[in-house]
């Protein structure tokens, strides 16, 4: 399976959210678990609607072991794709669940502002230093912090693991008829890390055109589209958006890769069927 860790101090929550929209969308078995006030794990069957199942935590203690029940517990759905968010607060256990319990063959940080000074303190740059520890081992991170950028980078090298991050302007980029299609309020830049995380897993940046260049009508066609149903529209749109010199069957994602290699990791692949060139 492809594992992708995500963390960070604002909006892993979403972008956990996100990451597991993109890969159910493309026809995959998600697993995806996400921590904070409302525990619980995401399960999306292929071509099914992803369920939402709360976690049971006794006394209402956060533990680390749940990653290890909820871990199993994907295996023993055949999950194609393990999504997690980490919970840890401490750098001992951040490291136990980076270093010990997991390889993660991508993963995302969201930002590394100050907080929980408590214990990841007492400085910002402590508490960044903290979630630098969650940078993988020879994989990709996707990043879209800016502050305390210079301090990821260089876990980065100890860690041997390629570094993208995002440009400071990558949030500001996105139009606000993209941004609408949320049924709630998600921040731009997380957006664009997930985008940024799309590229990494070998998705055509032809796709993403899609989106950029529906009209008011398509958005609507889109909205109301049951879950069950997007992946036609989505082809659908394909045909009436690219021109037809440019349709091609296009490879979401390359062949699957072995993970800890450092190339990009990814799914086996799913291909983009050629439609008629009339249309959907």
């Amino acid at each position: 399976p492809l594992c992708i860790g995500g963390w960070g101090t604002r909006g892993k929550s979403g972008t956990e959210r996100l990451k597991a929209g993109l890969l159910h969308g493309l026809g995959h078995r998600v697993f995806a678990k996400t921590t904070g006030c409302e525990a619980m794990f995401i399960h999306a069957p292929p071509g099914g609607a992803p369920r939402e199942i709360y976690t049971f935590r006794p006394y209402g203690k956060a533990t680390i072991w749940e990653q290890r029940t909820l871990l199993n517990l994907a295996a023993r759905m055949h999950s194609a794709v393990f999504l997690w968010e980490c919970m840890a607060l401490s750098p001992a256990y951040v490291q136990i669940l980076q270093r010990a319990w997991m390889r993660d063959d991508l993963a995302t940080i969201t930002n590394a502002y100050p907080d929980h000074e408590d214990i990841q303190g007492p400085a910002g740059v402590d508490v960044a230093a903290v979630i630098a520890g969650f940078v993988p081992s020879r994989a990709t991170l996707v990043t879209s912090e800016l502050n305390f950028l210079p301090l990821l980078r260089s876990e980065a090298e100890r860690q041997r693991t390629r570094l993208v991050d995002l440009p400071a302007l990558a949030g500001d980029l996105l139009p606000a008829d993209l941004l609408a299609l949320f049924p709630y309020e998600e921040h731009p830049r997380n957006v664009a890390l997930v985008a940024r995380l799309a590229v990494e897993l070998g998705l055509d940046p032809t796709l993403l055109q899609i989106l950029n260049d529906l009209d008011a009508e398509q958005i609507e066609r889109l909205r109301n589209a049951k879950p069950e149903d997007i992946p036609q529209l989505m082809l659908g749109l394909y045909n009436e958006i690219i021109p037809p010199s440019e349709r091609l069957d296009v490879p979401l994602l390359p062949p699957t890769t072995s993970p800890g290699t450092g190339a990009k990791p990814t799914l086996p692949p799913v291909t983009l069927p050629k439609l008629p060139l009339g249309g959907g």
